[in-house]
């Protein structure tokens, strides 16, 4: 591994150690690891070193860790959201069943969390950084004690993130410890670095430095005010600080430190060092974005990009310390991220997004027991890094939703069917009714389960239509929306390409049950939430993909998905040959099948009418046609055309010869329709006047003595 200066060469014994603490030696069998959990905040997939086609990223600690390690290339959070996301993992739930799941709410005290059950074990237990359990307008206060040791911390140095850091009066460890530090520049005229990084940050990031143009996107043409003195660059300094928690722990006991960098989360504001080390570095562009220039995309990125690599050469300082005391041999480490970033794609920044740039993010360990040079691509929760710190630990949590990683960490071959039996598939989620900043609701449940080499199927369901920007699946808000990818190999991955196959309808059964009965038809129940491990297998029925790649099929520009075809599994044959439509339209799912269009125009007039397309599926679920909209209104005229279209492009195709696939061979027709949807009208207030509202509220209802007159 290398140090923070990579110029400098590490000395022969700590790359001994080193390779000691990445290898399946323990020190002792009785002893309890030490336990490092390294959490960038913000930090998508593929921006982790591993893809120079996507990203031009130099990161030597963190892929020296994967060498010498195991990498998952599909970890998923169980909340694409700060404080959701931390609240999941603290409580050792998803997020139906976690008690933080929204921004600004604090972790609630009666809650257990793994860092109180790792305390009862006989951890030292230290937390640096963003952990996002303490919010609020009171935050966890200057010296970050506010409920630190009920939360279960023995040591702590404690920020929050770079949103709301910087609001003209220190609240945190951070704050407080730069505000006697001298400005590196000084075109903002200020006193001290927390002022001149006040002017250049702002609140929500709306400060000099930086131009705002979406809901988390900004172009940041300022620098950090620290000047050429990185040390107090926000990452740096908790990184430090980071190490000096370590010199001060017990030797007497093992460890568990999280480490929560404020980066890479916008705004990414990096210093003209950082900037200069980008130089000559290439950056795809945004995939299905319409709405930036390609040269802002990479300028944006390769900032983005830059705040990884600093966090990069600060962990490997610190892996450096943990040398230094003797412990690399016996220190688990992992590294990973609470959610994704958006960079643009699919016409979104910033995260609360169904779409892999959101909810998937990188994932290396790294220590004893742990096989070397492995890489693992079925998908993985990062809640199951806290179950695997537990099973290390010796110990568990009543109720705990995580499992271990164990099985497919283990030196020696892995055993994928034991993590399967007890983590079949994995979830994300979140709720978001909208509120202080300006992007509105949000709600989605999204399952992910590997099928074989070639599929990992993605099962995701919008109750009120997902978010919009995705134009291989338009939103159907404020309808609900079912949808189905395959999100095995490389990008762009979030295209419509399995909906509707029996396996991702039995998939969505697992959804949390509200949302299992919102998206599925009637004809398919909820399954009950299961508890963690699984006691039996779960089956999804027969499999109707391919081994092969499915194409995407050409997108149908409808606002509501008013019918959807879908033959059964068990229908296949029988059916082989007929015009089968199985009609699924706004709240009604009737779960009928119709012999004609004649038939199908029938119901369609006893509902509420709209636009209608129609596509055609071979077997393999590939479009072979494509009919587009036929008007507003569907009347007598319409139906016949639909009806002649179909049957003359009706061609059965036999299936016995294809890989993955039933030999039953069928066309599946898929009527679309579109309703008029309504105009909802939001009232957007001032942030100005919602901040000032929300001191008022708060200082009335939580604040007394000093902390009122310091909130005020």
């Amino acid at each position: 591994l290398k140090l923070s200066n990579p110029c400098i060469s590490p000395p022969p014994t700590m790359i001994a150690h080193l390779l000691l603490g990445c290898s399946a030696v323990v020190t002792s069998a009785a002893s309890k690891p030490n336990l490092l959990l390294l959490f960038p905040d913000e930090w998508r997939w593929d921006y982790a070193g591993f893809d120079p086609e996507e990203a031009d990223l130099r990161l030597p600690n963190i892929q020296a860790l994967a060498e010498r390690g195991t990498r998952f290339t599909s970890a998923y959070t169980p909340s694409p959201w700060c404080a959701p996301a931390r609240g999941c993992l603290a409580s050792v739930q998803f997020f139906d069943g976690s008690p933080q799941v929204l921004n600004g709410r604090s972790f609630p005290l009666t809650t257990p969390t793994w860092f109180q059950a790792l305390r009862e074990a006989g951890y030292h237990t230290i937390t640096a950084g963003k952990d996002d359990l303490t919010q609020s307008f009171q935050g966890m206060g200057l010296n970050g004690a506010r409920h630190a040791e009920e939360l279960g911390f023995d040591d702590w140095f404690r920020m929050q993130d770079k949103y709301v850091t910087y609001r003209r009066r220190p609240w945190d460890q951070f704050g407080a410890g730069t505000w006697n530090l001298p400005c590196g520049l000084t075109e903002s005229g200020k006193s001290n670095l927390y002022l001149c990084n006040d002017w250049c940050y702002g609140l929500f990031g709306r400060g000099k430095c930086c131009t705002k143009f979406a809901h988390e996107g900004f172009d940041c043409a300022g620098f950090d005010q620290v000047g050429a003195d990185q040390e107090n660059y926000v990452d740096n300094y908790i990184g430090f600080q980071a190490e000096m928690l370590l010199d001060r722990a017990p030797t007497d006991k093992p460890w568990v430190m999280q480490l929560s960098f404020p980066g890479p989360h916008p705004p990414f504001v990096i210093t003209e060092a950082m900037n200069a080390s980008m130089a000559g570095r290439s950056f795809a562009p945004a995939r299905d974005n319409q709405q930036n220039p390609a040269d802002q995309q990479r300028r944006i990125r390769a900032r983005y990009a830059a705040e990884i690599e600093n966090i990069d050469a600060v962990i490997g300082s610190l892996l450096a310390k943990i040398e230094s005391r003797g412990e690399a041999g016996n220190t688990l480490i992992v590294v990973t991220s609470d959610h994704g970033e958006q960079l643009g794609d699919q016409n979104a920044w910033g995260k609360k997004m169904p779409w892999e740039p959101s909810i998937r993010v990188p994932l290396v360990v790294c220590g004893p027991d742990v096989a070397a040079n492995r890489t693992v691509t079925m998908p993985v929760s990062t809640l199951d890094v806290i179950g695997t710190f537990l099973e290390r630990a010796g110990t568990n949590m009543t109720g705990q939703e995580a499992v271990s990683l164990d099985p497919l960490l283990q030196d020696g071959p892995a055993d994928p069917e034991a993590y399967l039996k007890d983590r079949p598939f994995v979830f994300s989620g979140l709720t978001y009714p909208g509120g202080l900043l300006e992007d509105g609701p949000v709600d989605f449940r999204v399952i992910i389960r590997h099928i074989n080499d070639t599929h990992t199927m993605k099962v995701v369901c919008c109750p009120s239509g997902c978010p919009a920007g995705n134009s291989y699946v338009p939103t159907t808000a404020p309808h609900t929306q079912l949808m189905a990818f395959n999100v095995a190999g490389k990008p762009p991955l979030d295209v419509e390409n399995l909906n509707w196959t029996s396996e991702a309808l039995e998939l969505a059964r697992y959804l949390p049950g509200e949302y299992a009965t919102a998206c599925l038809p009637a004809a398919y129940t909820p399954r009950p939430r299961p508890s963690w491990p699984l006691s039996s297998d779960v089956s999804l029925g027969p499999s109707v993909m391919s081994a092969a790649s499915v194409a995407a099929p050409a997108v149908v520009a409808s606002d509501a998905a008013a019918a959807e075809v879908e033959v059964g599994a068990e229908e296949q044959a029988a059916n082989q040959g007929r015009i089968v439509v199985t009609w699924h339209a706004d709240d009604h799912a009737d779960g009928q099948v119709f012999d004609s269009f004649a038939d199908a125009q029938h119901r369609y007039d006893e509902l509420s009418g709209g636009a209608v397309a129609v596509r055609m599926y071979d077997e393999n679920l590939n479009v072979l046609h494509e009919y587009g909209t036929m008007g507003d209104t569907m009347g007598e005229s319409e139906w016949a055309q639909l009806d002649d279209f179909a049957r003359a492009q009706y061609q059965p195709v036999e299936a016995a010869s294809l890989p993955g696939t039933s030999p039953v061979g069928f066309t599946k027709f898929a009527v679309v329709g579109c309703s008029v949807l309504g105009i909802i009208a939001w009232v957007l207030v001032g942030q100005s006047h919602r901040l000032a509202q929300g001191y008022k509220d708060l200082s009335e209802t939580e604040c007394s003595g000093s902390e009122a007159e310091e909130t005020s």
